[in-house]
């Protein structure tokens, strides 16, 4: 199975790093706690991790739920988060998280 752009980025968080878009350039922090069996894969998933980090969401992993939640700003980003591979009932929008009140 080829990962999705979402299964890059959670293997990056489940390995400590945050990646964070700088213009063209893809950051890792620590970089020095990076892989270098993970350096050919952030490469090669580079532009897609590039259009994800420019939505405006967060990951939240839940030790409860066993998984990931995604917290984002409206249905655009919704609809952007589930092309990159993050499963629809784990994205929560802000109008839908205001319902939760």
């Amino acid at each position: 199975m080829i990962p999705t752009t979402v299964d890059i980025f959670q293997q990056a968080s489940q390995r400590g790093l945050r990646l964070r878009a700088v213009g063209n350039d893809l950051h890792v922090n620590p970089a020095r706690c990076c892989p270098s069996d993970f350096v050919p894969v952030l490469r090669a998933h580079k532009p897609d991790l590039l259009s994800l980090l420019q939505l405006p969401f967060v990951m939240v992993d839940s030790k409860a739920l066993g998984d990931s939640l995604f917290l984002c700003e409206d249905e655009p980003t919704k609809a952007a988060l589930v092309e990159a591979g993050a499963d629809p009932w784990s994205i929560y929008t802000r109008d839908e998280l205001r319902g939760f009140t």
